[in-house]
């Protein structure tokens, strides 16, 4: 169902019953017209306080990011519409990057398949989205993509792209990567992240003895659920699972990251979006005015849900 600014209006007046409801609040309710403000997808971070944690945060994210090429796989590889300069200006700020060693470089894939876009590209198009919002930043989850092993092999290659190789990179200064030791309790603020990319790396061990960043495995830092092989009935289920962990947990030092999609025959990638996305919004219409936030939401398709992205955007007014 699309959801306008009437329905939410009923839904904010729906949420004033929550105990008759059977939803609990974890905070006390506040003015909830302040969700229903409309900002800019493209700098809405910059319009929050630097003291705001990235997980006190409710954030729009795209699974497979750069997967926009099915190249015969009947519907089962695409996963995206839009490139990522038209994600981050719809206000989508978690990424999520597939990379597979090809020589020297990264080229982006989903599973075997190559995208048309390689690491270098990735990092270029979201400096330049920075360059023109530098109060945003980006979270960037960094995977190893059909590539076994080798794991000595994909380090060295990040570093190169960090520092700078065979016309490659000297990308570090656009990276958020604390100094060994420094890495704070739960996730930095926004005055800390501001115009950076935040990597989480995932699938490899990186590191040259003087950065720490987030890990994906790193359960006191990250809540995760990313079941993929679910039908869309049961992604739907999953996910509003995953929420209500957010809901009632609140943990201000911890990203909860929910995946929304999934992929399981007959059911491809599109079809199981066409039902999950709605759902979302179908949560959270009813608890429009309660305190809480839900940390990452990355879904397919997300062209097809600008109302619901804008309303993941909004959901970070009123705190």
């Amino acid at each position: 169902m699309t959801i306008n600014r009437r329905t939410l209006l009923r839904g904010a007046a729906l949420a004033a019953t929550t105990g008759a409801l059977g939803i609990a609040g974890p905070g006390a309710a506040f003015a909830a017209p302040d969700r229903l403000v409309h900002r800019p997808t493209n700098k809405w971070m910059s319009l929050l306080g630097d003291n705001v944690k990235l997980s006190q945060l409710t954030i729009p994210g795209t699974h497979e990011t750069c997967a926009l090429y099915d190249s015969g796989s009947f519907g089962y590889a695409q996963c995206q519409e839009w490139r990522i300069p038209q994600q981050l200006q719809a206000g989508v700020r978690f990424l999520d990057i597939r990379c597979r060693i090809a020589g020297d470089v990264f080229t982006i894939h989903h599973d075997k398949i190559y995208q048309k876009i390689n690491f270098g590209d990735v990092l270029n198009l979201c400096i330049d989205f920075l360059k023109s919002n530098p109060g945003e930043t980006i979270i960037m989850r960094i995977r190893k993509e059909y590539t076994e092993g080798q794991d000595y092999r994909f380090s060295e290659i990040f570093n190169y792209y960090m520092d700078g190789y065979d016309g490659k990179g000297n990308y570090r200064p656009w990276f958020w990567l604390p100094k060994t030791g420094s890495l704070p309790k739960g996730l930095p603020t926004l005055g800390q992240v501001r115009g950076k990319i935040v990597p989480i790396m995932s699938d490899f061990t990186w590191g040259d003895g003087r950065y720490d960043p987030l890990r994906w495995g790193d359960t006191s830092r990250i809540w995760l659920q990313d079941y993929f092989g679910d039908s869309s009935s049961q992604k739907v289920q999953r996910v509003k699972w995953g929420l209500d962990q957010a809901f009632y947990g609140q943990d201000d030092n911890r990203l909860y990251i929910h995946f929304a999609s999934a992929s399981a025959f007959p059911e491809d990638p599109y079809k199981i979006a066409k039902v999950v996305n709605p759902s979302i919004q179908e949560y959270l219409t009813p608890r429009i005015s309660q305190r809480a936030h839900y940390g990452v939401i990355a879904m397919d398709f997300v062209d097809e849900r600008k109302d619901l992205l804008q309303m993941i955007v909004d959901w970070n007014f009123g705190l």
